[in-house]
């Protein structure tokens, strides 16, 4: 989307262009954009939105598998009250709504950048504007496109581990094994960890599964059928109770 806006500013400046390299002009338009960029950024709520919807199908997904999985495992349908949700997601959209800032605010010094440089060599606007087209947009350590994949990854990872710790310790587990994708792009350390019992009050060094930048590695639950029995039930009186009384007797 960003690369179509810039290259719309290039074309309504196109007739005011000299042939032989950027113009004053051209470059200005370049860095009103950058402006526009990051005005954008700077509106909280559009934002906002965007992010929590991406975490509220990721949270979908998570927790139809979790769900699943338990009733696989249990041999029972658990249907859980899950009143650490809201904390959850709105510590996520919070992190993730300051990183696309970030990630904004780093494409502007990017694209700003790369005008300056490109002006001073005397590059033309469609070397540039082919060169953006495409290796994606600027930003202060690589491109944006490239950027964004990376963070996205890591931001989902993180969220399936968060949504893994908060639904296993909500049914009363307290410890879990550590597994990896098994693959060859696991980390060293993460191979070492492979098979290890930990307890979620007390993570290794680098942090639960999820938590360490792009790890795939998950959060095995050690299983016990007492406790979660034990859960299950409260949790059918709470549903019971929300029923009769309404919400005001939902678990706070």
């Amino acid at each position: 989307m960003l690369s179509e806006v810039l290259l719309e500013e290039l074309a309504a400046n196109a007739d005011r262009m000299r042939r032989d390299q950027m113009s004053d002009r051209v470059r200005a338009a370049l860095l009103a954009y950058a402006g526009r960029l990051r005005r954008f950024v700077d509106e909280q709520a559009p934002i906002d939105r965007s992010v929590a919807a991406v975490g509220a199908e990721v949270d979908k997904r998570h927790k139809r598998s979790f769900y699943g999985a338990l009733r696989e495992a249990v041999g029972v349908n658990v249907i859980a009250t899950e009143p650490f949700r809201g904390a959850v997601m709105d510590q996520w959209v919070r992190s993730n709504t300051s990183l696309i800032r970030s990630m904004s605010r780093s494409t502007v010094r990017g694209i700003a950048k790369e005008v300056d440089e490109a002006f001073a060599a005397g590059m033309r606007h469609e070397e540039l504007a082919k060169r953006w087209r495409e290796r994606g947009l600027p930003v202060e350590f690589g491109t944006l496109r490239g950027r964004t994949k990376v963070i996205a990854r890591d931001q989902v990872n993180k969220l399936n581990g968060q949504l893994t710790q908060a639904r296993q310790e909500n049914l009363g587990i307290t410890h879990y094994v550590w597994r990896t994708s098994g693959d060859e792009r696991v980390r060293d350390r993460h191979v070492e960890l492979n098979g290890q019992r930990f307890a979620w009050d007390s993570p290794p060094p680098d942090g639960h599964p999820g938590s360490p930048v792009q790890c795939r590695c998950v959060a095995e639950a050690v299983l016990n059928l007492d406790a979660i029995g034990q859960r299950a039930e409260a949790f059918a009186v709470q549903r019971r109770a929300i029923q009769q009384f309404g919400r005001a007797a939902a678990p706070q």
